[in-house]
């Protein structure tokens, strides 16, 4: 019954349906439960209020839960409207939830000052905790003291009215905690990394302290322009972590030892830097990086995209074939690695360094879409499936595919590379390595006519996208491609 226009929940409005398991009311305009609005659901697992306009200070009673003991997901979030007061403690309404003792999933607000008092102890069942409409202002050692130690996963998302001073301790009630994700909550990434001390030499399967920093939020004690020391990094290098995001938080820079020194290097499996403004690879980090991703046995994906460290275009990322790292500067990459995404990076300040991908190679998606940076993308061996050059030379495209001929490409993506200019000029000199693509959309490109034959390469194209080019007519070359099952020609 979501996405309705519900206002009041009565006596006994579902006393005929004994057996339901699972009743979602969310998305409403819910302002009233009565106290035995939820009579006769004694089976119910699962109950979604979510995003209506219930109070918590005024909806719920102790007798509210008594019919729904059974409860093991309670999701209320998005239902408290911004207050007015943030400096006033707010003591949620814990005898309306203590007797729900199976509850995994406990989905509520988060208010400005919080005050959770002894009831939530008695959920010691409960799995996640998940805040939202988020007022936070103050995160205190005391704030979750109350909740029981069985929690794994925490989130704590998007509390950005205002910034949110915290204190080391906060999350100590949770020695069990596995996944933490506190994206979007304006605390400072220093003040985030001291809160992960109670974690030390433990395993965690998530941090995620996307965006935890903004200029909002700037200060002389706290700016935003964050240098990373191996201070800041000195809980959670001791972490065994396998997924990390530590993106658009001001980073323009790290000190050798600090940014890519983990004691487990084993565990972490997606990294995330997107939307900050540092350098990647440099000489004086060197080293770092090669014993980080030497060690990085299992790293599937890497997102250092939105980087931008200067803006003066010089050189654009390039693949390149003949090489000696006896000459050169290298990092060479995991063989487990599967994604790259350095799209909208602007990186040319730097060295020119090669990036190398080696021999038996687990890459199958790169995404390098306007990028402009001073790397040189090594490919020992081309397995590639994806990928994405939205921006592009058309030269860079080339170059890439020329060297390697029989590559196994499926996807590719080249909007706005001048797609057009280089068939005027080249012909079908692109395409004729492209015979195992199977979707490609080359829209954007001014292309205003295909030469003949350029698709009889591509025997198994079935998605063709071509939208917002200078096409007068369908391209009879097109004509043979009898595998196609979508044609974008707007």
């Amino acid at each position: 019954m979501s996405l309705n226009r519900l206002k009041k929940i009565g006596n006994n409005s579902f006393g005929n349906y004994r057996d339901l398991q699972e009743l979602y009311l969310s998305h409403n305009q819910l302002y009233y439960l009565s106290d035995q609005s939820l009579q006769g659901l004694q089976k119910l697992a699962v109950l979604d209020i979510s995003e209506n306009i219930l109070n918590l200070s005024k909806v719920y009673s102790a007798e509210h839960f008594h019919p729904v003991t059974n409860l093991t997901k309670l999701d209320i979030r998005k239902n408290m409207p911004q207050p007015i007061d943030f400096v006033t403690d707010y003591s949620y309404p814990d005898h309306a939830f203590d007797i729900l003792t199976e509850l995994s999933f406990l989905g509520i607000d988060m208010m400005p000052l919080p005050h959770f008092r002894s009831g939530f102890g008695q959920m010691t069942t409960i799995k996640e905790v998940h805040f939202d409409s988020c007022y936070l202002v103050r995160l205190s050692n005391e704030t979750f003291q109350r909740f029981p130690s069985s929690v794994e996963q925490l989130t704590l998302r998007n509390c950005r009215l205002h910034f949110v001073a915290t204190e080391d301790n906060a999350l100590l009630p949770f020695p069990n905690i596995r996944v933490i994700d506190f994206s979007g909550t304006f605390m400072h990434l220093k003040h985030a990394l001291q809160l992960l001390h109670p974690y030390c030499y433990t395993n965690i399967s998530t941090i995620n302290f996307g965006h935890v920093s903004d200029l909002s939020i700037n200060s002389k004690d706290l700016p935003y322009v964050l240098l990373i020391t191996a201070d800041i990094m000195k809980y959670l290098r001791t972490i065994c972590v396998e997924n990390l995001d530590l993106s658009e938080n001001g980073i323009i820079d790290y000190e050798p030892g600090s940014l890519f020194s983990f004691d487990h290097l084993e565990c972490l499996r997606h990294l995330s830097l997107k939307g900050n403004r540092f350098l990647l690879l440099t000489e004086k980090n060197l080293n770092d990086l090669n014993l980080f991703f030497h060690g990085t046995i299992r790293l599937k994906s890497l997102d250092y995209s939105y980087n931008t460290v200067n803006y003066v275009i010089k050189n654009s990322v390039t693949a390149y074939s003949g090489f000696n790292c006896s000459f050169h500067s290298c990092v060479v990459l995991p063989k487990s690695l599967e994604k790259i995404d350095i799209s909208y990076t602007i990186a040319n300040s730097g060295p020119k360094i090669f990036l190398v991908i080696p021999k038996n190679n687990s890459l199958t998606y790169l995404d390098a879409s306007y990028t402009k940076v001073t790397t040189f993308l090594l490919f020992i061996e081309f397995r590639l499936e994806t990928f994405t050059c939205t921006g592009g030379s058309y030269e860079y495209s080339y170059n890439l595919m020329k060297y390697f001929p029989h590559n196994t490409l499926k996807t590719i993506v080249w909007k706005n590379g001048n797609v057009g200019g280089g068939i005027r000029l080249h012909g079908n000199r692109l395409f004729i390595y492209l015979s195992s693509i199977e979707s490609m959309n080359i829209s954007e490109n001014n292309i205003w006519y295909f030469p003949d034959g350029i698709c009889k390469p591509m025997l198994n194209l079935t998605y063709i996208s071509l939208r917002l080019n200078l096409l007068q007519s369908i391209p009879v070359q097109l004509s043979d491609q009898t595998k196609t099952k979508m044609l974008d020609c707007l």
